[in-house]
């Protein structure tokens, strides 16, 4: 637009999507669950169903933190999310490492298990949707999400926990 290559309507007509619209509504959810105290109350419920045992912790924060974002933005929900599971290991007394990255594996995992748990897959449906085809539904993804899911606990907990850093 400063350069004169595209008009002002053209410029911002892409903060008109509805996929734009949708993703800056999760982030808002995201931001009510941290503000609201709903994310440390995850946090206590988690250490209280997981203990200190890592392999419990890295299990319950993967399954916890992929069904949330399933629901909300991937991506945020790792904001959300990131100051407990930070505070979770303290009081396991384990290195941060040793729940962020299955933190982020979860998030990026249970994001792929609905329409709305990752931008992608609203612009796939959408594209569809303009190409005159049948857009993908809420729960379409989903039986291959829980598959993804399922496989990376199971990864983390076995070959994956062994390459984590024992210190932060």
């Amino acid at each position: 637009m400063l350069t004169g290559l595209l008009k002002p309507a053209e410029a911002i007509a892409g903060f008109s999507s509805p996929i734009v619209l949708t993703v800056a509504s999760l982030f808002i959810i995201g931001g009510g669950v941290l503000q609201t105290g709903l994310a440390a109350t995850i946090g206590r419920q988690i250490l209280k169903i997981a203990g200190t045992n890592p392999s419990r912790l890295i299990a319950t924060v993967m399954l916890t933190v992929a069904f949330l974002s399933a629901f909300m933005s991937d991506t945020g929900t790792v904001v959300v999310l990131l100051p407990a599971v930070i505070s979770l290991a303290a009081s396991a007394r384990i290195s941060p490492s040793k729940l962020l990255i299955p933190l982020s594996f979860g998030s990026l995992l249970g994001g792929a298990a609905t329409l709305i748990g990752t931008p992608p897959n609203l612009i796939v449906s959408d594209m569809l949707r303009e190409s005159g085809k049948a857009p993908f539904q809420f729960f379409d993804y989903t039986p291959i999400g829980i598959l993804l899911v399922i496989a990376g606990v199971v990864y983390m907990l076995t070959v994956g926990k062994r390459l984590l850093p024992d210190h932060a």
